[in-house]
């Protein structure tokens, strides 16, 4: 697709929008170029309803806003390429805020903060390639979070996320794990549809993933004017692609929206984050973490 044909199909959404008086504006992204058929490899979410926990979390006093992004305890953005491994980027991140959230140890600023992401970035590798994925075909949320469980995770400097054309280094990586030096292993996962008893969770406890249908005018959601809180919703009559699985940092009770970190690097969206309506996009429920079996990050 050349440039011109690009802005076209850009403008003709932004027809849309506007027609529609939805809350967001399409941009040229850094995957606004692909085809459908490569789009659909940046997704590989595969739909679940595992059994809901019961939850009764205090509801009386819960913010109008929550973002565990902006205090600091989520690790940056990261970009899952041509690779169906949606699934492992959103339950890594997560399941390594909730152990910074935990620990009440946030990012640190400046050349510390450097530092402490390039020590504990969590690896989005073992969840999906050790579990017999090889880039073409997608993952239950529940297998990546069983094997965190039953395996842990590694942090990204003891098994780097490969270019997909070395899926096979996998296949000599995967029987070497777990390792002595297994750092993020969690005691337990959840699931919850309540959205109530979901957005406490966000705001008390830590930050979870979901799975929501993407549509074709998701790659175009803009890289342009953050400070306008634009919020996704598909286009009337649009039908969609796939399944995706994307990490939940928060909520926003005014835009009436979830705030999500995505896996398709900071040149697509809000520098790789977005807001999502509620009740749109088929979010039926989340998983949240219930705990660890050990600190991934060392006190002092």
């Amino acid at each position: 697709m050349t440039i011109e044909e690009l802005h076209e199909e850009i403008d003709a959404i932004n027809a849309q929008i506007k027609a529609n008086n939805l809350r967001w504006e399409a941009g040229l992204t850094g995957i606004s170029h692909l085809t459908s058929e490569q789009f659909a490899q940046r997704l590989g979410a595969i739909p679940e309803q595992p059994p809901i926990t019961d939850m009764q979390l205090d509801l009386t006093s819960l913010p109008g806003a929550v973002d565990w992004n902006s205090q600091n305890y989520v690790f940056p953005v990261e970009d899952q390429a041509q690779c169906n491994s949606c699934v492992g980027f959103s339950t890594s991140q997560c399941v390594a805020a909730n152990a910074l959230i935990a620990q009440q140890s946030p990012i640190p600023e400046g050349i510390n903060g450097t530092i402490f992401i390039a020590t504990y970035m969590p690896s989005p590798a073992p969840p999906y390639f050790c579990t017999g994925n090889n880039c073409t075909a997608g993952m239950l949320m529940s297998t990546a979070l069983d094997y965190i469980q039953n395996s842990g995770n590694e942090y990204l400097t003891t098994v780097p996320y490969y270019n997909p054309i070395h899926v096979i280094s996998y296949q000599a990586i995967c029987p070497t794990l777990p390792g002595d030096d297994t750092v993020y292993q969690i005691s337990g996962w959840f699931y919850q549809t309540n959205t109530n008893q979901i957005k406490a969770w966000l705001a008390q406890q830590g930050t979870m993933v979901t799975s929501m249908e993407v549509y074709p005018s998701f790659k175009n959601y803009p890289t342009i004017n953050p400070s306008q809180s634009p919020v996704y919703e598909p286009l009337p009559g649009e039908t969609p692609i796939g399944n995706h699985a994307v990490h939940v940092v928060g909520y926003n009770e005014a835009l009436q929206a979830w705030v999500c970190q995505n896996s398709w690097g900071t040149d697509w969206g809000l520098d790789g984050y977005f807001y999502v309506a509620y009740n749109t996009c088929n979010i039926i429920g989340m998983y949240g973490i219930n705990g660890f079996t050990q600190n991934p990050i060392p006190t002092p």
